[in-house]
């Protein structure tokens, strides 16, 4: 009985005032029954993007063996509460890939439902000058924060080595 009050008295009525045949009691808002019974939401952090440029490196563009990378992450705020007192830590298990210090960096706070923030110190590495190449970096990245569950563990990759580019004739015939 509780559960149905919750739902039919935070829905959206669409058609003629109260209950009806057609449509009930309306549209079912989920945010607004959690509203109503009481329960708290949280932030909810996530990625947005990942941008990896070498830094330093030869200026072709490839993080390759031994360059240094740098990498950009940007996390978006799914949740309905804010996200303050961001701190992102990044760790990898890769051979051949060094993490500069600090590997910790601050964003700041992120607005409930689509805040989005670029880390306040870009995070970087070395890749180790006997690196077999390509290879593909695996990184983690957790996240604490104030308003949400915690620690937040978020996985990436980052491409290392040339980018493969193939050119081809092919033989065709008619």
């Amino acid at each position: 009985a509780d559960v149905r009050a919750l739902l039919t008295s935070s829905a959206i009525d669409i058609e003629a005032p109260g209950v009806d045949r057609d449509t009930g009691a309306g549209i079912v808002m989920a945010y607004n029954v959690l509203q109503a019974s009481g329960i708290v939401g949280t932030a909810n952090i996530e990625f947005g993007s990942v941008i990896a440029d070498e830094d330093p490196g030869n200026g072709d563009g490839d993080i390759t063996a031994g360059e240094g990378g740098r990498l950009n992450i940007q996390l978006v705020n799914l949740g309905v509460n804010e996200a303050a007192n961001i701190t992102a830590t990044l760790t990898t298990a890769t051979p051949g890939i060094i993490l500069n210090a600090p590997n910790a960096s601050p964003y700041a706070d992120l607005t409930a439902i689509s805040g989005t923030g670029m880390n306040l110190t870009p995070f970087r590495f070395t890749v180790a000058s006997d690196a077999v190449c390509p290879l593909i970096a695996s990184f983690v990245l957790t996240v604490t924060y104030s308003g949400g569950p915690n620690p937040k563990v978020l996985t990436f990759t980052v491409p290392i080595g040339p980018t493969e580019n193939i050119n081809s004739t092919l033989n065709v015939t008619a």
